[in-house]
């Protein structure tokens, strides 16, 4: 948002805006669509209207404006006319008609909104996402069992999302917790341990417990982070588990 401004202007400083919250208060990666103007609509590109003189602005790039409008099934420009303006007096009025001079005309809209969504999902697709692997509870004589685990992160976001997410408070660290059921009792490590986050992709931590338990009895694994969700695989004790 910042660069979205002409080279001789100031950069673009918005106080409480929508982006600007949701990072510095929720630590997300939030985005701003802009939909585009008539200049793209008539081929000018953004980074060419910014890089561009006033000469080349208000003359060459209009004439390529005008020649779009009258190219369109709807016309843009309204040709000036009289006109009695009950405070100014005689007046004219004409030109681009304001919608389409400040929206693409009606007919971009479908593969702009579109692509618009696809892009959307696609960034909604990459969220966090924690996941249980590779569980497994070894017997080790009597009523002694090994826990094994692996806790993933397998989404395209790491568990803060953002760097600016890992001095928000309200995000909290990725808690893992052995939740053991009845009967049974954590012999080693806490039976939770806290992650200040896990990277994107291949983020991961490899967990084990030993526990007291009868056969049959079973213990659950729950990952959880405010982001990223949780995730839970319950096992039973036995000498097969």
């Amino acid at each position: 948002m910042r660069e979205y401004h002409c080279d001789c202007d100031k950069p673009i400083s918005l106080k409480g805006h929508f982006t600007d919250w949701g990072y510095f208060g929720l630590g997300l990666s939030g985005f701003e669509i802009e939909l585009g103007s008539v200049y793209n609509a008539a081929g000018i590109t953004t980074d060419e209207y910014f890089a561009s003189d006033e000469h080349t602005r208000e003359v060459l790039f209009m004439r390529r404006v005008l020649q779009y409008a009258d190219s369109q099934p709807e016309p843009g420009f309204v040709d000036w006319r009289p006109f009695e303006h009950p405070q100014l007096g005689p007046v004219e009025i004409g030109g681009l008609k304001s919608v389409f001079w400040g929206t693409p005309p009606p007919q971009a809209l479908a593969e702009i909104g579109g692509n618009c969504a696809a892009f959307i999902v696609e960034h909604a697709r990459r969220h966090p996402h924690l996941e249980v692997h590779r569980a497994v509870a070894e017997h080790m004589g009597g009523q002694i069992y090994r826990l094994r685990a692996t806790v993933a992160n397998t989404g395209g976001l790491p568990t803060q999302v953002t760097e600016q997410g890992s001095r928000i408070a309200a995000n909290g660290p990725v808690r893992i917790r052995l939740v053991p059921g009845e009967g049974v009792a954590v012999l080693s490590r806490s039976d939770l341990l806290e992650l200040p986050s896990l990277a994107a992709l291949s983020g991961h931590v490899d967990l084990e417990w030993f526990v007291r338990g009868a056969p049959g009895a079973t213990v659950t694994i729950e990952a959880r982070a405010p982001k990223a969700g949780m995730a839970r695989q319950s096992l039973g004790l036995g000498p097969d588990s």
